[in-house]
């Protein structure tokens, strides 16, 4: 299992714009083989800021979407970052 961690700050005024991108990202990445969980959550110290949070089923299906970084708008985000936090 392969649990990614990651975060997208919005543009000052796009924080709604950020979190209609995610879910886009959210449930087209849920699709993906070896997906195990997907899902975002606010920030509680930045209003502007969401993480993001992959479960992966090994390190075999997850590398195609570690990489990728759906929401490719640079107007929307302003910080975008993601980085495996535990491989058993």
């Amino acid at each position: 299992m392969l649990v990614v961690i990651g975060n997208a700050t919005a543009a000052p005024g796009r924080c709604d714009e950020l979190v209609a991108a995610a879910r886009v990202v959210a449930a087209a990445t849920r699709g993906d083989d070896g997906c195990l969980a997907y899902t975002f959550a606010a920030d509680v110290e930045d209003p502007d800021r969401i993480l993001g949070v992959e479960v992966w089923r090994d390190a075999v299906t997850a590398p195609a979407s570690v990489r990728q970084n759906r929401i490719d708008s640079p107007q929307i985000v302003r910080a975008n970052s993601s980085r495996p936090i535990s491989r058993p």
